[in-house]
């Protein structure tokens, strides 16, 4: 009997396992359905959405990479410094970056410019804090002296006999990395490849003709090259993050009600390894007939053509979260300051240029951006996880954002992730600046602030012994005049005089302080730079 009620449980069991396996596969097939019909419907819907078509959400893995393509970043020519700029350098070594490097020129003869490796072999010190002796660069730490190709030529501290020192100097460890150098454009252009540098294209070149009436200006942003560039290609962000700011191709402030959204952004012709050219409808209502091209020629020309001119950036990647910017623009021709004498004229123009980069609207235009894309460059690093060979693709739902996409595929496609994917480029940090400067920005590149700074310096010292000698003479003849019992309107001449002195002195003292501004970027009161 126990034996015959087992077998009447156990066949139970089964029966009752079967009707629940039935009934979950029952489940899951109407759920299955249920599921590839709700598809279905919201892929049926989606094919009629209106903005679906303009819509544009990429991957990496959609865009074809060109792994054939010979474009390398550390074998492309890269303009350092405006000619004009380098003209009174005298004996004074230029330290600067290119792709991390630290490089130095010199002068070692009149219009001739060398380029090192800013490291001596002996110390590994920097030489650019050294001098130029006759047609060499002398380290400032030992003395050794190296000349244009970088050979050493002198070590003061050897004892052996000279041709022994000659032996030495000879080898290859004792000399400095030189690099291939050349004058075009109006500009001074260096290439990292030293054993075989490419021909200089003539297409990233400013005409002769433009480069000698325009004027150039040089700033340095703690921005990424890859945010700059993106920036330049991106014009609808003036009108919302420059609110308030004077736009002087209009005359008319930047303001989100003036903007209009641009119906046409169109590539002209392929994207290739050697650029792309875009064209685009306005932007601001202002502006309703006006048709821009803009045009990007790697590795660093973001050129904009507007009716009647031309603006061309040089946008210079000297560290990954670092852009040296050399812009020209054209300067309108004044006739009658052509009378003024060359030195008069040259110091108004230094004063005016002086007056309108120390403004409180100038810095704000320029904080505005640099702020912003500060922390587009931590944000998308830190989600790549510093690696600065990936590109982080943006959204692009309208035509305002085929710029960006373009340079964004362009990079992925020909530039291996941007200019610090090159396996010789150094990344010296992915920190985020803690500081802005007016002088590491701008003034220490600019001649004309650097003359301004020059004459602040002389008239403080002279104000400064003038102040102290009137003050004297004007407290001395008080004395004579008080003694003889007469009037002391000399003591009190004395004593203006002395005062004038002494605002002369302080004026000097502001030139120095506005041009050593200095932004705390953690503490920056976020209303002060945007609000108007």
């Amino acid at each position: 009997k126990d034996i015959d009620h087992s077998k009447r449980r156990v066949l139970k069991l089964q029966c009752d396992m079967k009707k629940t396996s039935s009934l979950f596969y029952l489940v899951l097939t109407a759920h299955s359905a249920v599921a590839f019909g709700f598809t279905c419907l919201l892929q049926n819907r989606q094919r009629h959405l209106p903005l679906a078509s303009s819509i544009t959400q990429e991957t990496e893995s959609t865009i074809d990479v060109d792994e054939a393509a010979p474009f390398v970043w550390s074998k492309q020519w890269y303009p350092v410094f405006p000619l004009a700029h380098l003209e009174k350098i005298g004996n004074k070594p230029v330290a600067f970056k290119v792709l991390g490097r630290n490089l130095v020129l010199f002068e070692h003869a009149p219009g001739s410019i060398a380029v090192f490796s800013d490291e001596c072999p002996h110390r590994h010190a920097p030489l650019s804090t050294g001098k130029v002796v006759g047609c060499s660069l002398m380290c400032r730490f030992h003395g050794w002296q190296f000349d244009k190709d970088g050979s050493c030529v002198s070590i003061p501290m050897f004892p052996g006999s000279d041709s022994e020192r000659e032996k030495i100097q000879k080898r290859d460890a004792f000399s400095v990395a030189s690099y291939p150098t050349r004058r075009a454009g109006g500009l001074l252009w260096v290439c990292l490849d030293r054993e075989s540098p490419p021909d200089l294209s003539p297409a990233v070149l400013v005409p002769e003709s433009i480069a000698e009436k325009a004027e150039w200006m040089v700033q340095t942003f703690p921005v990424s090259y890859v945010s700059m560039v993106e920036n330049s290609l991106d014009p609808t962000h003036a009108p919302f993050i420059h609110q308030g700011v004077r736009d002087f191709s209009s005359g008319e402030n930047f303001s989100p009600d003036g903007a209009t959204p641009i119906k046409r952004f169109e590539l002209l012709g392929p994207s290739t390894i050697n650029g792309f050219t875009l064209e685009h409808s306005p932007y601001q209502k202002n502006s309703s007939n006006v048709t821009v091209q803009r045009q990007f020629l790697p590795p660093c020309l973001q050129k904009t053509s507007l009716p009647g001119y031309d603006i061309y950036l040089y946008f210079l990647p000297t560290g990954l979260r670092e852009t040296k910017v050399m812009s020209l623009f054209p300067l309108p021709s004044i006739k009658f300051m052509e009378r003024f004498p060359s030195r008069m004229l040259r110091a108004v123009l230094d004063a005016t240029h002086y007056l309108y980069y120390t403004s409180d609207v100038a810095h704000r235009f320029f904080l505005q951006d640099s702020l912003t894309m500060v922390g587009q460059d931590s944000r998308k690093l830190h989600s790549t996880n510093g690696d600065a060979s990936k590109v982080v693709l943006d959204l692009a739902p309208s035509p305002a954002d085929v710029g960006i996409r373009t340079f964004q595929r362009w990079l992925r496609k020909f530039g291996h992730g941007g200019p610090f994917s090159d396996p010789t480029a150094v990344i010296d940090s992915i920190t985020e600046p803690r500081f802005i400067t007016l002088w590491e920005n701008h003034g220490k590149n600019c001649p004309r602030c650097q003359r301004m700074l020059a004459r602040a310096k002389l008239i403080e010292k002279l104000s400064h012994r003038l102040k102290g000698l009137t003050l004297f003479c004007s407290v001395i003849t008080g004395f004579i005049q008080s003694f003889r019992g007469s009037k002391s309107f000399l003591a009190w001449a004395g004593l203006l005089v002395s005062l004038m002195f002494l605002c002369l002195e302080r004026m000097a003292v502001q030139i120095y302080e506005k041009l050593h501004r200095r932004t705390d970027i953690p503490e920056i009161d976020v209303s002060d730079v945007y609000a108007y």
